[in-house]
C-alpha cells in the first residue's frame, strides 16, 4: 500500500532572528548590541537583541529545544551547568532572541 506525502507551500525560513542563551554572567538590554561566537565553526555574527525571555528548566519544550540546539532539554540543561557551573542550582534559564546585523 502506497503512503501519500502531504505538502505545504512553505520553504525552510532564512530568518536573520535566533535564540541564544544568556550566559549567567551576563546582562543584555534590549537593543543592545552583541558579539556571538561559536566555538566550533570560530565565526563571529554580529547581532542585536530584540527580546529576552525566561523558562523554567521543567517547562522548556523539547521541540523548542531540538529546533533550536538540536537536543533535548535535559541534554541542554546538563551542558549548560556544566558550561556555567554557577548556575546549577537555577531553576530557570534566560534566552536571548536575536537579530543578526550586519
Amino acid at each position: 500500500m502506497s503512503q501519500t506525502i502531504q505538502t505545504i507551500t512553505q520553504g525552510r525560513p532564512r530568518s536573520s532572528y535566533f535564540v541564544a542563551f544568556r550566559p549567567p554572567q551576563i546582562k543584555v538590554a534590549i537593543d543592545e548590541e552583541i558579539v556571538c561566537h561559536n566555538p566550533r565553526t570560530q565565526v563571529r555574527t554580529k547581532a542585536v537583541c530584540v527580546e529576552h525571555f525566561t523558562y523554567l528548566w521543567s517547562d522548556i519544550p523539547d521541540s523548542f529545544c531540538i529546533l533550536q540546539y538540536g537536543s533535548i532539554a535535559s541534554e541542554l540543561r546538563t551542558a549548560f551547568e556544566k558550561k556555567y557551573p554557577e548556575s546549577k542550582q537555577a531553576v530557570s534559564v534566560q534566552f536571548l532572541l536575536l537579530k543578526e546585523i550586519k
